[in-house]
């Protein structure tokens, strides 16, 4: 891993004109964490994970580093 001790944070979106789009920005955001997690052998303890609804057509998950604790 070349930042060890980064942490990172993950926002899974959904477009609030979504059926269950809360439902789905958390499947977005998790199925991300769980590839981060099970290929790139990154802890869960590192990820802060969260999710938002969007005004405006966004079916994305956000990426960022967050730097050291």
């Amino acid at each position: 891993s070349y930042y060890p001790m980064a942490r990172i944070k993950l926002i899974g979106y959904a477009y609030s004109g979504e059926a269950n789009s809360e439902t789905m920005a958390q499947n977005r955001v998790n199925y991300v964490s769980t590839r981060l997690i099970s290929k790139y052998k990154i802890e869960k303890e590192r990820m802060d994970i969260s999710t938002q609804i969007s005004d405006a057509p966004k079916s994305i998950v956000e990426i960022k580093m967050l730097g050291r604790e």
